[in-house]
């Protein structure tokens, strides 16, 4: 099998495919510099998203692609043409390719000052990233850190019954998803060279949204490496 060959080939990361995907992530990186100084209340979606397109842009020295999940008070989707409103929780989940390679990441932002419920949904979800050391090894099952995600999510009193709101991730390169898939019930076995997301997310009404926080980590022989340091505040940094 061609494909399945392929796959295996794409999934182990060599050193000239992780200077393209640091450049990519860096590149990210400065979109979510530009997003968080465009968010505003009354502003709108497609400005934060023209701001973000233009930063990458300039960051990449060349044209790229720069997209992802620019709807304010929602769990993703495209940006509309709609101004953004003061309480809402912004889930910015965006993708860079950058000479074919992806990086994708995610931050949450407040529009205004958050909530007390929103920031303690916040630093739990953030809090999951601390531990993620124990998971992203090599010889561990995806599927392992996939529910391990969703029974930590669950811990937070507010967020018992929704959990972790999709696959806890996934592994990246040539493809925003390659295998093996971090989902309770589809994944395989970390590997060293594999770059991976993760990505804790829980979503209820009463958070305006929710909350989801995606890093990049490139899983060595001595636990993963975060390519993706920026930091996680829910307050916008102008």
């Amino acid at each position: 099998d061609v494909d399945e060959m392929l796959n295996q080939m794409q999934e182990v990361k060599d050193d000239d495919e992780l200077a393209l995907m640091r450049k990519a992530v860096q590149i990210d990186l400065a979109a979510y510099d530009a997003a968080q100084q465009a968010i505003s209340p009354g502003v709108n979606e497609l400005e934060v998203l023209g701001a973000a397109q233009q930063a990458a842009h300039l960051a990449a020295g060349e044209k790229v692609f720069h997209d992802g999940d620019y709807q304010c008070g929602q769990l993703g989707g495209f940006a509309r043409d709609r101004k953004i409103e003061e309480g809402e929780l912004y889930i910015i989940d965006a993708w860079i390719t950058y000479q074919g390679y992806w990086s994708d990441l995610c931050r949450t932002f407040s529009v205004g000052e958050p909530t007390e419920l929103q920031e303690s949904i916040y630093n739990h979800l953030s809090a999951f990233h601390d531990r993620i050391g124990d998971y992203l090894q090599p010889g561990k099952d995806s599927r392992d850190c996939a529910k391990a995600m969703d029974a930590y999510i669950r811990e937070h009193p507010a967020l018992a019954e929704a959990g972790l709101g999709h696959h806890g991730g996934h592994t990246i390169g040539l493809r925003a998803h390659q295998m093996p898939d971090v989902n309770p019930t589809r994944g395989g076995i970390f590997r060293v060279g594999n770059v991976v997301s993760i990505e804790p997310g829980s979503y209820i009404p009463d958070a305006r949204a929710g909350v989801r926080l995606e890093n990049m980590y490139l899983i060595t022989e001595s636990g993963p490496e975060n390519l993706s340091v920026y930091p996680m505040e829910i307050r916008c940094r102008s």
